[in-house]
C-alpha cells in the first residue's frame, strides 16, 4: 500500500525493519563476516585511491571487532583519507547495478525457453501500486485473471492496459469472456502470443 505522496509503506515497514535487526546484530557473532567483509571494502578503497595518486600501499590490518586501517605512503592524501565511505558506497551501487542485470538476463533466458513461470517472476512495474491505490478495479482485473489460470499479471505502464500471462490460449480466451462479463462490454480484452526471442 502506498501512501498519497507515492511512498510504500510496506517496502519502509521491511527497510526499517531490516535496518532495525541489522542494528539488534552488528556485534553479534551472526554478523561478523558482514562486518569483516564491510571492513575490507572500506580499506581496499583506500588502497585503491593511494596507488592511483601515485602512492604506495605498505599494508592493510582487519581486527575482528570490525575495524581496519590501511598504511599507504605518498599519493594523494584527502582522495585517499576520503575513500573508505565513498568506495564503500559505489560498491553497493555497482551491486545493485549487478542484480539488475541480472533480472533482466533471466527475464530475457525465460523468454527465449519459453519458460511462462520464469517470466512470470521477474513482472514489475513501480507504477502499478500507486495506480492500484487509486484505481482499485485494476487489482480487481489482476485477480479475475489470476483466478481464470493466469501464470502472472501486470499492469502496463501506467494503467491503461492490464496484461496476464495464461499457459494456453484457451484459458486466456476464457479469461477474456469472464472479464468483459464481470466488467461490463466496454471492458476491452485481447487474447495474443508471444513473438519468438531471440538472445545475440
Amino acid at each position: 500500500m502506498r501512501t498519497s505522496d507515492g511512498v510504500d509503506r510496506r517496502f519502509a515497514a521491511i527497510l526499517l525493519g531490516c535496518a532495525a535487526l541489522v542494528l539488534l546484530l552488528w556485534w553479534t557473532p551472526l554478523l561478523l563476516p558482514f562486518r569483516l567483509f564491510v571492513t575490507m571494502v572500506h580499506e581496499l578503497s583506500h588502497a585503491l585511491v593511494a596507488i592511483l595518486t601515485g602512492g604506495q600501499v605498505l599494508g592493510i590490518a582487519i581486527r575482528l571487532d570490525g575495524s581496519g586501517v590501511t598504511y599507504a605512503r605518498g599519493g594523494n592524501l584527502v582522495l585517499t583519507a576520503s575513500a573508505g565511505y565513498v568506495g564503500s558506497s559505489v560498491f553497493g551501487a555497482v551491486l545493485l547495478l549487478v542484480a539488475r542485470e541480472r533480472h533482466r538476463r533471466l527475464l530475457l533466458r525465460a523468454l527465449a525457453e519459453d519458460d511462462l513461470a520464469g517470466i512470470s517472476r521477474c513482472l514489475f512495474n513501480s507504477l502499478e501500486a500507486p495506480s492500484i491505490r487509486k484505481f482499485p478495479v485494476l487489482e480487481l482485473i489482476r485477480g479475475a485473471m489470476r483466478d481464470s489460470g493466469a501464470a502472472g499479471t501486470l499492469m502496463s505502464g501506467s494503467g491503461a492496459t492490464v496484461f496476464g500471462l495464461f499457459p494456453s490460449v484457451k484459458l486466456a480466451r476464457t479469461s477474456a469472456r469472464k472479464i468483459r462479463e464481470q466488467f461490463g462490454p466496454s471492458m476491452w480484452t485481447h487474447v495474443a502470443r508471444f513473438a519468438p526471442v531471440r538472445l545475440g
